[in-house]
């Protein structure tokens, strides 16, 4: 496989974090003590306060075209494939690539949804699923 990088864009913002998220992760600052009586609620680890990473919308997304080899038709064919790779949540790396027909480069055959093995930089590949660009009733899942 070959990807070369056509472009980047940005992430977009969060449609609307708390304002505490924010303050907590730029200030130095302790959190404010609890008032009143009773046990101090616990904060939902789900919740967007919890899952604000600014190095998610810090980095661009990275738009690639290529093209590889191989097929279930003839391994020496090569197919286009074009796609984007972000950072997510847990600073994880996800892949989208939509590769093309073998007779027909300008048709999508097969799109790939995956995450990377490893941190930014790591060869060790991604694990992920594919099926038809289409999404067809009946398309195969790999």
């Amino acid at each position: 496989m070959t990807l070369r990088i056509v472009g980047f864009s940005r992430v977009p913002a969060p449609l609307a974090l708390p304002p505490s998220s924010l303050e907590s992760r730029n200030s130095s600052k302790p959190p404010p003590k609890s008032k009143g009586k009773g046990k101090e609620k616990t904060k939902d680890p789900a919740s967007p306060e919890n899952s604000y990473d600014p190095l998610v919308y810090a980095l661009p997304v990275i738009h690639v075209v290529g093209e590889f080899r191989g097929s279930d038709v003839d391994e020496s064919v090569s197919r286009c494939a074009r796609g984007t790779i972000r950072m997510i949540g847990d600073r994880a790396i996800r892949w989208n690539l939509i590769s093309s027909e073998v007779s027909t480069p300008e048709r999508d055959e097969w799109v790939m949804e995956g995450v990377q093995v490893g941190e930014i930089g790591s060869a060790m590949g991604v694990v992920g699923m594919w099926t038809g660009a289409n999404h067809e009733r009946g398309d195969p899942i790999g």
